[in-house]
Order: C-alpha cells, then sequence, then structure tokens
C-alpha cells in the first residue's frame, strides 16, 4: 500500500474544497437567478405557509441539480458514479432495499415503543392544515433538496478520495447541520437520531453506488411518520401544518417526544443496526453486483 504523505493529504483536501466550494457556488447563482426571475410574479415574496415551504425546496433542489450536473461534466467527464447518478444507482433491488430500510426505521422503533408503553397515539391529534397530496409533495421536495445537498457530490468526493468512513461521517454531519440550520426543537436525543439517519442513508449511497435509493429510504420515513402519526419531519421546523398524534410516555430521549419516534435513542440503535447490515450486504446490493 503506498504510504500518503501529510503534503499530499493537504493537497488533496485543498482540491475537495475547492470542488465543492465550486459547486455552491454555482448551486447559489442559479438560485439567485432563480429568485430574481421570479421577482416580477412574486413581488411581495414566496407565499406563507406549506405553498412557500414548497417553492423554497424546489428551487433549492433545481439549483442543486444543476450544479451536480454541471459538476459531473466539468471535473468528473461525464462520470456520474461521484454525483451519485449513475445508472447502477438505479438498480430496481436498491430502490427496494432503500424502501425497506425506511419501512424499518419507523416501524421497528414506533413498534418497539407503543408495545412497550413507551409512546401512544393521542386521539385528539392528527389535524392536517393541509391536502393529502400537497403534504406529500411537499415532503417529496423536501427529501430531494436534502439528499442532493447532503449525499449528493459532497458524499460523493469524499468516498471516493478518503473511503467509507469519510462519506458516512460526512452523510451524519450532513443531517445534523441541516437539523440545526431549522427551528426546530433540538435535543441531544434527537441529534444522536439525526447523526444516525445520515449515517444510515450515507450507507445505502455507499453501498447501492447512488443516491437513489437513500433518497426512496429518506421519502419513505418522512411520509410514513406524517401519514401514520401525523409527524412533521425533524428539519422543518415550527409552522408546519400537522397536529402529531404521536406521543411520548416514557423518557423524550427514548420515544422522541412530541417530534416522534425518530427523535429519540430507539430508533438511534434501529438505524445503526440497520447500517451494519447494510454493510454486510453490501457485496449483493453493491454496484458490481448483478443486475435485478
Amino acid at each position: 500500500m503506498a504510504v500518503v504523505s501529510a503534503s499530499e493529504r493537504i493537497d488533496e483536501a485543498i482540491r475537495i474544497a475547492g470542488r465543492l466550494a465550486a459547486l455552491i457556488g454555482l448551486a447559489g447563482t442559479v438560485f439567485i437567478f432563480i429568485g430574481i426571475a421570479l421577482k416580477p410574479v412574486l413581488p411581495g415574496g414566496l407565499p406563507r405557509g406549506l405553498p412557500g415551504q414548497l417553492l423554497f425546496q424546489l428551487i433549492i433542489t433545481f439549483a442543486l441539480a444543476v450544479a451536480h450536473l454541471a459538476a459531473g461534466i466539468l471535473f468528473d467527464r461525464g462520470d456520474w458514479r461521484i454525483t451519485g447518478v449513475a445508472s447502477e444507482g438505479w438498480r430496481p433491488l436498491g430502490l427496494l432495499v432503500g424502501a425497506g430500510t425506511g419501512l424499518a426505521a419507523v416501524a421497528v422503533p414506533a413498534g418497539l415503543l407503543l408495545g412497550t408503553g413507551l409512546a401512544a397515539l393521542d386521539p385528539t391529534g392528527g389535524a392536517r392544515g393541509v391536502a393529502a397530496a400537497d403534504l406529500a409533495l411537499a415532503l417529496l421536495a423536501l427529501t430531494a433538496a436534502e439528499e442532493l445537498a447532503v449525499r449528493g457530490y459532497l458524499v460523493g468526493l469524499l468516498e471516493a478520495r478518503w473511503g467509507d468512513a469519510a462519506a458516512l461521517v460526512a452523510s451524519a454531519l450532513g443531517s445534523i447541520v441541516v437539523l440545526l440550520m431549522r427551528d426546530g426543537v433540538v435535543t441531544p436525543a434527537s441529534i444522536v437520531a439525526v447523526g444516525a439517519l445520515g449515517a444510515c442513508l450515507g450507507a445505502l449511497r455507499v453501498v447501492t453506488g447512488g443516491i437513489a435509493a437513500g433518497f426512496v429510504a429518506h421519502y419513505v420515513i418522512e411520509v410514513t411518520q406524517a401519514f401514520a402519526f401525523d409527524v412533521a419531519p425533524l428539519a422543518t421546523g415550527p409552522g408546519f401544518p400537522l397536529d402529531p398524534r404521536w406521543h411520548g410516555v416514557g423518557p423524550a430521549w427514548l420515544s422522541g417526544g412530541s417530534a416522534g419516534s425518530g427523535a429519540g435513542l430507539v430508533a438511534a440503535a434501529t438505524l445503526g443496526a440497520v447500517t451494519f447490515l447494510l454493510f454486510r450486504a453490501r457485496r449483493r446490493l453493491g454496484p458490481g453486483a448483478a443486475h435485478a
């Protein structure tokens, strides 16, 4: 194994930082141009409530998609593995594993907490201030924006240069940063749980060779939480039009409290176990596996 000197590591880190800065700069430029184009149509700014959140997330998603497309062409000469949209990442098996991961991430901790009496469903909750289709679309836009921002080019580049561990750490930290940037209630347990979710989604990115499986898992998690328990995504903050039915009876650091099972340590432990299993199954799920 070749020995890499400290100066070579520094040079590599500078190159990675330069690429990421270019990606962010391009996405920001696209975002600004879209804002300028929309100003005559929306002179008062984005609408309030869910429509404004939806439009904002769609703009971010489009800007990030354009930036990823440019990065794949300019930096990687059409090699889409780093951007996460290469063909191997869209195999049916990987997408099914993503859906199963999302269901397990909700069903296992929720079942354990409800079954042991550490959580309950409040019959007085569940009032939605939004149509089901609008809610599903808003969650879709929110999930797409986060997956591109956190587990797109950043994780692909770190995996290619520094390996799986760097990719998982970056994915976990990225999800935590998204959580901290919003106005929701943040607790030490929710930070751990969101970090575990980020690591698990990062594992899907690494194991399946693309962002599609992680996106499916993330979207299944958000939709299941929203429609089964009327729990808003942790990163949305107050004002999301859902009245939670999920009620933590036991300690909030276990049950997640009113933030849902995904904000507690039971969920974090579940996600840690799923991450381990994903890497155990890597030979069957990875890009080198036979096409499903």
